[in-house]
């Protein structure tokens, strides 16, 4: 170590960059290649997790506009096929309570028409028998006069004879 000598080599600049772009090459080849492979399956992963989602919004979206005969696709697993099992369920549930909605307003309007069926014709009945209680009042304000024209006449006819056999009651009572 201390006999004062210096080594020295040289080397062409090319001999040491030769084998490292062989290197990089060597590399990067393969890296890409994995880069694009994993790329590509997590690609096909992907699609393959966000196609059932994808079905399910459009689902929602048919049912939301009232269309309840759509169903979730029921044969996927896990997670979302449980999701989608669940969805489907509370479809048939809204599409059911719907129903039963829909019957119940039509046995509703049944029920108000009949109702106004018979508050028509009680009305008809009840105008009818207003009418009828006009001209009883009518007839009887007639008889009331009548009877007080016939009062009053009786009255007088008996009144005249009645004076004079009372004047003469009282001339031979005294």
């Amino acid at each position: 170590p201390n006999t004062g000598w210096y080594v020295a080599s040289s080397v062409y600049e090319e001999e040491i960059e030769a084998p490292v772009k062989r290197f990089v090459c060597l590399l990067s080849m393969p890296a890409i290649a994995t880069i694009v492979i994993l790329g590509f399956i997590l690609f096909i992963l992907l699609r393959k997790l966000l196609n059932p989602i994808k079905a399910l919004c459009v689902v929602c979206d048919r049912v939301r506009n009232g269309d309840f005969s759509v169903r979730a696709r029921g044969d996927v697993g896990g997670e979302i096929g449980f999701l989608a099992g669940q969805f489907n369920r509370m479809i048939n549930s809204i599409a059911l309570l719907r129903e039963n909605d829909k019957k119940k307003t039509e046995e509703l309007e049944k029920l108000n028409q009949g109702l106004e069926d018979l508050v028509d014709e009680r009305t008809k009945e009840l105008e009818q028998k207003a009418l009828e209680l006009e001209k009883a009042v009518s007839h009887l304000k007639e008889l009331d006069k009548m009877k007080s024209a016939f009062l009053s006449s009786v009255s007088h006819e008996l009144r005249t004879p009645l004076t004079s056999i009372l004047g003469f009651a009282k001339l031979i009572y005294k």
